[in-house]
């Protein structure tokens, strides 16, 4: 994975935002980051903070299973 570790998703992400609007604010901070990238880095923040901060999981989850 392309993306740098210190990213903070919660910077990035919000609720209801669309797929292609976090694809877009990652991009603007990490321009070469591919679309692969983010989705597996997306998916890897909803597995690691379910443990820690359900509203956020739920809210990451949310967004990755918007159409």
């Amino acid at each position: 994975m392309h993306l740098p570790k210190n990213i903070a998703w919660h910077e990035v992400a919000v609720p209801g935002m669309k797929p292609k609007a976090l694809i877009e604010a990652v991009r603007g901070r990490h321009p070469d980051a591919s679309k692969k990238d983010i989705a597996r880095a997306a998916f890897l923040t909803v597995i690691l903070s379910a443990a820690h901060t359900p509203e956020d999981a739920q809210a990451f989850h949310d967004l990755a299973s918007d159409p």
